[in-house]
């Protein structure tokens, strides 16, 4: 079974060119008021050109990579997607000040619908790599769901978008960002890093369905668009889109 696409990312090098401007210095010549009335010289002095230095070329910063990295489970990016997961539980809106952007993003009904049967959260694990535009950080997040039907703690794994506001303070971005931005940010979906996270948490996914019928009948509740075949590694591929997204209503 396959809950996603496997996508290999091909990464394309840019080289920037550095010219060197050279500067050509001539002096200006020398005139007499009246040449009749002066003698001339037996030896002329030949004035010495003023040394210009060579710029020196600048070299370009080396990129710092923009690897996954995994939180320690005490930064405030940590303890910010709790109180995201606390809030999303609750299925209030009141809940999400302070948490997000914008709580006219939020809707309370789908919220009431996807979380209806789950009794808590734990277990819950961060990773962060550096957004774009507006997004500081780009989350994806393990965590685990105490389901009412369901024996076993079962495995999720989403996607939240972190800024600073004005105040400095660390929130979820619900909104709008701009398609260049957007693409941006998808594109890290596909980063090595992170289809290894993805793959590993999926494995575990099928594994637990593969055990469970009844947690295989809530993932199909809970995502009617992916396809499950537990028993064939040939199921329909899905895409990143399978993976749940916490910045619905972007671009």
């Amino acid at each position: 079974m396959k809950f996603h696409r496997r996508v290999s990312l091909l990464l394309t090098m840019g080289i920037m060119a550095i010219g060197l401007i050279s500067f050509k210095f001539s002096p200006a010549e020398a005139t007499a008021a009246n040449k009749s009335s002066v003698d001339t010289p037996d030896t002329v002095a030949t004035p010495t050109p003023t040394a210009v230095p060579t710029p020196t070329p600048v070299p370009s910063p080396t990129p710092v990579p923009n690897t996954l990295t995994k939180l320690d489970g005490n930064t405030e990016i940590d303890k910010l997607i709790a109180a995201y997961l606390e809030a999303k539980l609750s299925c209030d809106m009141e809940q999400f000040e302070g948490i997000v952007s914008d709580t006219a993003y939020i809707d309370e009904a789908y919220l009431q619908q996807r979380f209806a049967t789950i009794k808590s959260f734990s277990d819950i694990t961060c990773y962060s790599k550096k957004g774009a535009g507006n997004i500081d950080y780009v989350v994806y997040y393990t965590y685990y769901s105490e389901i009412a039907t369901i024996t076993s703690p079962a495995i999720s794994i989403d996607r939240a978008f972190v800024y600073k506001d004005d105040d400095g303070v660390l929130k979820i971005y619900i909104g709008t960002v701009d398609d260049d931005v957007e693409e941006a940010l998808n594109a890290i979906n596909y980063d090595e890093d992170v289809q290894q996270l993805i793959n590993d948490a999926y494995a575990q996914m099928e594994a637990e369905a593969a055990e469970d019928e009844n947690l295989l009948a809530y993932w199909l509740r809970a995502f009617p668009n992916a396809e499950f075949d537990i028993n064939s590694r040939e199921g329909t591929d899905e895409d990143l889109n399978s993976v749940e997204d916490d910045s619905e209503g972007e671009g």
